[in-house]
This record gives C-alpha cells, sequence and structure tokens, in this order.
C-alpha cells in the first residue's frame, strides 16, 4: 500500500479526495532555534476546511500506514 504525500500548494480532485478519504501533505516552515528551516506534516480530509498541521516529530510511519501522535492511520472507505 501507498500514501499520497503531497506539497502544500499541489492540487488533488476533489473526487480523488472524496474517495480516499484523506491525503498527507508536508512543507517546510519557520526557522528553527538554529536559524534553520523545519518540516512540518499535515492530514487533509475530504470534507474540511483546512489541512491539519503538525510537528513532524509527531508522525509515525508502520507497515500499516502513517499515524500521528494524537490520530490512528484513517480507514479509507473500502477498508470500512
Amino acid at each position: 500500500m501507498w500514501e499520497h504525500i503531497l506539497g502544500p500548494g499541489c492540487q488533488i480532485s476533489r473526487d480523488v479526495l472524496t474517495q480516499r478519504g484523506y491525503v498527507y501533505r508536508i512543507r517546510m516552515e519557520g526557522q528553527s532555534d538554529r536559524g534553520r528551516r523545519f518540516t512540518v506534516a499535515g492530514v487533509e480530509r475530504a470534507g474540511a476546511a483546512h489541512t491539519r498541521w503538525f510537528d513532524l516529530a509527531n508522525l509515525k510511519v508502520t507497515p500499516d500506514g502513517i499515524n500521528t501522535v494524537d490520530e490512528a492511520h484513517p480507514l479509507r472507505p473500502a477498508q470500512v
């Protein structure tokens, strides 16, 4: 199984997003305490108004998919 991981400006069709239920996004943001940019990840859900962004340290990749610290891997409609 593979996951869609898109940058913040990459478009995904509403039909594909509705079919999948979600898409992961990744972007560079601000500056860290060392003056460097850092990476954040996000989850865009079908029907949601905004992408939910979170620190990359809260992202966990497992054989079952991608999880955040406070959110389990979302099931696709076909898996429900």
